[in-house]
Parts: structure tokens; C-alpha cells; sequence
């Protein structure tokens, strides 16, 4: 029988780099001895999406750090709210020793809470007269009453200066969920959940920040398929360069921490794929350098574009919009190779907007295939100009997309295919 040899460095440094990357940052955790070795591996992770005092999704699992209240009492009734908040990860904002939002809480006058709870008494006493009838509206005045007079009886301890019943633990959850489920609540009896609580002596924005450290920082290279969520609250942590396949930023307020992503995002050298934005198009090489932009809805400047390959997701009529992008193509003659697509839920419409193309501009058609297969459904092509032709055609029913594209003259009309 063969003894069982502990691996030698080498050894260990090709199965961290394809270990799954949340066993590997767990074990570097857990062993000093291969933190530094870890650290200096390239992690390769598919999906990350984190903000302050938010999850943070890290491939198949999630991060969280939240408020935990632990009543002292087994047998007391704990608010349904917080409840949820217990088994969802915890609170997410910062609270005082009695419960209360840390800022920006307003406490209710006295009086006003004890004629409030009167009324919801009388309106209960009313609705279970008029069982079963008024069942869901007594069901949600009760629920009503106990927050109240978890109110009140919180509001009470605290002019008391009283000690509460229960404490508030900062807590770490790491739960497992899929990449396709990964925005749904996670299973309150999943046995797969870690937890670690502490002493809640810091803001959960320090905490987060800590947590995304220990987790990311002093990393040469993180390698990530999608990076997604409001990058504005982020905290990167310092010396990481971030290699990114797919972004998801807010547009909006790219401004406002624009030179936090230059910082830590190596878009220069590993350009992105895609770069999704809503609002209005970026003017910065991130966009310039990205393959392909991709809208939610159309952004504020359109028709004019400055990228060269747009993906638009509509929810709404689109027939002037895309007429009105056909005709700035025409006017502007844009170069070879610019293409636009619409992904549109109605294929009956994207068929009528051919057709509409082609009436409007009659005396620029080239060419008009109006068929249906599994290739596409109909095509126009219009001269733009000696070299170059404006192609509009509906792809095939599974990709479901209208397609605005400048090739070459003579060019036969794009075959798509299914992924």
C-alpha cells in the first residue's frame, strides 16, 4: 500500500489554479502556510456583483454581511420582520441597541402611536364581525398591530434607558446558490449555510469593506466573466487589476466614479465584451474599447451612436425608432462593419419593419428576400454607397433579433446561428 505524501509546492500550485474559487479563498483562510501562494494564482471567477452592504454573488455562491438579532428569551415572539431578516442574511442597514436605524429615523410622537394602535383595535374588533369575509384584511390589520406595539414597547426600553431583550451580532452568512437562481432568497433550512457572528462594534459598510478585502485583496489578477451591480458603492480592494469579460454599469453616474474603475480595471489590455449600460452612452475608452455595447431601451442621443456594434432590449413599440436610425445610417453613411440589433419580443413586428424599410425608401432597394426559414425571415438591402450596402433582415425565430448592418457591396445576407 502506497503511503499518502502531502502535495509538494508545484503541485499545489496547479490545483489551486483550478480549484474552485470560493474552496480556494476558504482554504487560504484556513492555512497561512498557502496564503501567499493562493494569493499570487490568477482567480478566474464567472459572476460578481457586490455593493455596500449588499450580497455579494460570487460565482455559485453568496456573501453576506448583515445585522443578527438574537432574542434572550427561547420562547419570546420575535416580529415577523425581523424574522426574515434572521434568516435572510440579516439587516441591512446599521441600527442602535434598540433596533432603530443609526440615521435618517424619525421617532413618532407617543400620542400619535397609542391613538394609532386604538384605531387598529377597533378596525379588528369590526373585521372579525365580518368573517370570513374580511379574513385577508384582518390578517394584515393584526400583522399591522404587533409591529406596532413592537414599536411602542422599543420606543418604551429606550426613554427608559432600559436594556432590550435580544442583541444585535454582526454576521457572515455564505450560502450556495446557482448562477440562473442566483437573485432568489435562499432556502431558510438549507444546511449547506455557513454563519459566523460577531460583536456588532462597526458599521456594516466597514464590515463589507473588510470582507471584500480578505476575500480580493492583494491579488495581482482577478479574472471575472461578469461584473455587474451599482459600481459607484463598491470598494475594490487596492492593488487588484480586474479583467473583466462583461460589464454592467449604471451610465448615469459613471462620472462619479469613473477614475475608482480606471483604477482597478485593466480594460486597456484585456478589452471588454460586452459593456452594458442604460441612459446614455459613455464617452471614455472603456466603451471605445469595449466589442460590443448593449442597451436597455435606447439611450438619450439616439439615433446618433458613436459605437460601431449596439444591442438594443426593447419592451415597447419600436417602429419610428428604428425608422428613424435607418434613415440617420443613410444620411451619415456609416463605415463597414457598424452594426445595430434590436432584440424585440414581437417577430409578427420585426417582419412588418422590413417591409416598412423597403417602402420608405423604395429608391435605394436592392435587394428584398421575403421568405421564412430557419435562417431569417426577410431581408432589405439599400445602396449606401459604390462600396458599401445597408442590410436590414429579422433573423431567425429562436434568436428573435432585427438586425442593422453596413457591409461590403455583393455581400450575401448574414446567415445566423443558433448558441
Amino acid at each position: 500500500m502506497s503511503l499518502k505524501r502531502p502535495l509538494a509546492y508545484p503541485n499545489w500550485q496547479c490545483v489551486i489554479k483550478y480549484m474552485n474559487s470560493n474552496t480556494r479563498i476558504l482554504l487560504s483562510q484556513h492555512c497561512p502556510e498557502l496564503r501567499r501562494l493562493e494569493k499570487s494564482i490568477s482567480l478566474k471567477v464567472h459572476s460578481f456583483d457586490f455593493c455596500c452592504q449588499d450580497p455579494i454573488f460570487l460565482n455559485d455562491s453568496v456573501y453576506r454581511v448583515g445585522i443578527f438579532r438574537q432574542y434572550h428569551d427561547k420562547n419570546c415572539e420575535i416580529p415577523e420582520e425581523i424574522q426574515w431578516f434572521n434568516n435572510n442574511g440579516g439587516m441591512r442597514q446599521d441600527v442602535d441597541k434598540y433596533g432603530f436605524p443609526s440615521s435618517g429615523y424619525l421617532r413618532m410622537d407617543d400620542d400619535y402611536l397609542q391613538k394609532r394602535k386604538k384605531k387598529l383595535q377597533k378596525r379588528i374588533k369590526k373585521l372579525k364581525k365580518k368573517l370570513p369575509g374580511s379574513a385577508d384584511r384582518l390578517k394584515y390589520a393584526v400583522k399591522n398591530l404587533k409591529h406596532l406595539n413592537d414599536l411602542i414597547f422599543r420606543f418604551d426600553l429606550q426613554s427608559k434607558n432600559l436594556e432590550p431583550p435580544f442583541t444585535h451580532y454582526l454576521q457572515l452568512s455564505i450560502s450556495p446558490m446557482s448562477l440562473l437562481a442566483k437573485y432568489q432568497i435562499p432556502s431558510r433550512t438549507n444546511e449547506a449555510q455557513q454563519t459566523e457572528r460577531l460583536v456588532y462594534k462597526q458599521p456594516l459598510e466597514s464590515a463589507q469593506k473588510y470582507l471584500i478585502e480578505k476575500l480580493f485583496g492583494g491579488r495581482s489578477q482577478i479574472f471575472i466573466g461578469r461584473l455587474g451591480g451599482s459600481l459607484h458603492d463598491q470598494h475594490f480592494p487596492m492593488g487588484s487589476l480586474l479583467r473583466v469579460q462583461n460589464l454592467n454599469i449604471q451610465s448615469w453616474s459613471f462620472v462619479h466614479y469613473r477614475d475608482k474603475v480606471e483604477s482597478v480595471l485593466d480594460y486597456k489590455n484585456y478589452p471588454l465584451e460586452t459593456l452594458t449600460l442604460c441612459g446614455e452612452e459613455i464617452n471614455h475608452p472603456i466603451a471605445e474599447t469595449a466589442q460590443q455595447l448593449s442597451f436597455t431601451g435606447l439611450p438619450s442621443g439616439f439615433p446618433v451612436i458613436r459605437h460601431r456594434n449596439v444591442e438594443f432590449s426593447c419592451c415597447f413599440d419600436i417602429t419610428a425608432s428604428v425608422l428613424r436610425l435607418v434613415q440617420h445610417m443613410l444620411s451619415t453613411r456609416k463605415s463597414i462593419g457598424v452594426c445595430y440589433a434590436f432584440n424585440y419580443w414581437s417577430s409578427l413586428l420585426l417582419t412588418e419593419f422590413v417591409e416598412k424599410i423597403k417602402e420608405a425608401h423604395e429608391e435605394r432597394v436592392k435587394l428584398f428576400v421575403n421568405t421564412r426559414n430557419d435562417t431569417f425571415s426577410n431581408c432589405v438591402v439599400l445602396q449606401m454607397t459604390d462600396t458599401s450596402d445597408l442590410f436590414v433582415y429579422w433573423t431567425n425565430a429562436k434568436m428573435n433579433y432585427l438586425k442593422i448592418e453596413v457591409l461590403p457591396s455583393g455581400s450575401p445576407v448574414p446567415i445566423e446561428h443558433d448558441e
